[in-house]
């Protein structure tokens, strides 16, 4: 109850009623305004009620046009596709995104809060990043889980395989490079929806979309790891893999019908094998970044 409609009641008889009670009822409607200004102050300081709401069913946290105020203060780049609900855990989580700035976890766990969606309650994809050791005796590959895994979303892992199953291009002594790798099932705009492939009709150019995913969402998925890794590595692509099973930690490469491998076996550097001109790369995942065919 707010002061506009408890006032009268605090007020003696003669006061509670006619042009006294309307000067009571002014004063009130006041008091509530300032009221809710100063608890809508109050919540500005909160980016993220983490589903703490008020006795009114007010959620405890700032205004959406809040949220970029609180990016910049805590240097938290905020990028144009991300939805709310990813901008408000990400702020809310700001010390420990810092605390682990520059790191392969760090980069995955800034990634993964983007796909929760409008609503807050998307799927989280797993996430992996690996690279090879300056030797090349191993592989190391950095997981963080996501909704389809067991015991859901969030679990970080590395494992280290050796011998190494990620040999790129055959050039081991490139240690700071790391791939990043986004698993897409159960995203509705990474998914296989409206996928165009070759030579089934569609015109070049025709509006729909190559891969089944816009420019927007590359753009910001790419940036997000690029914005968070160390100054000393090098983020050498970003990989779409549509099926769980693929880019398995302790797996062996298995080398497919079609001249393709699982894994990179020193072959993946070129999109075409020169000798048997036949695709290298896993046909089950879609590079959206590349540094070595931009």
């Amino acid at each position: 109850m707010g002061f506009a409609e408890s006032l009268r009641g605090f007020a003696p008889w003669y006061m509670a009623s006619g042009r006294m009670g309307i000067l009571l009822d002014s004063v009130g409607q006041m008091l509530d305004g300032l009221a809710e200004r100063s608890f809508l102050g109050r919540l500005a300081a909160l980016p993220y009620a983490g589903g703490t709401k008020t006795a009114g069913g007010l959620l405890m946290q700032c205004e959406p046009d809040v949220l970029v105020h609180h990016a910049r203060d805590r240097q938290i780049p905020i990028f144009p596709s991300e939805p709310i609900p990813a901008q408000r855990v990400l702020l809310s989580q700001w010390h420990q995104l810092h605390a682990r700035r520059a790191t392969h976890r760090g980069e995955i766990e800034r990634v993964q809060p983007y796909f929760l969606g409008a609503d807050g309650l998307g799927v989280l994809p797993r996430i992996r990043i690996v690279h090879q050791d300056g030797d090349g005796d191993g592989a190391t590959w950095h997981t963080l889980s996501g909704s389809y895994d067991p015991g859901g979303a969030g679990i970080y892992s590395i494992h280290r395989q050796e011998p190494s199953n990620w040999d790129f291009d055959g050039d081991a002594p490139k240690w700071s490079r790391w791939w990043g790798i986004v698993y897409t099932t159960g995203i509705p705009f990474l998914g296989e929806a409206g996928i165009s492939h070759w030579d089934d009709g569609h015109l070049w150019d025709g509006g729909q979309v190559w891969d089944g995913v816009t420019r927007p969402y590359v753009d910001d998925i790419v940036g997000m790891f690029l914005s968070w890794h160390s100054a000393h590595s090098q983020c050498a692509g970003v990989i779409l893999a549509s099926d769980l099973a693929s880019f398995d930690p302790t797996a062996t490469a298995i080398t497919f019908p079609d001249g393709t491998t699982s894994l990179p076996v020193g072959n993946w550097g070129q999109l075409v094998d020169p000798v048997t001109w036949l695709p290298t790369r896993l046909q089950t995942a879609t590079w959206i970044y590349d540094r070595y065919y931009q």
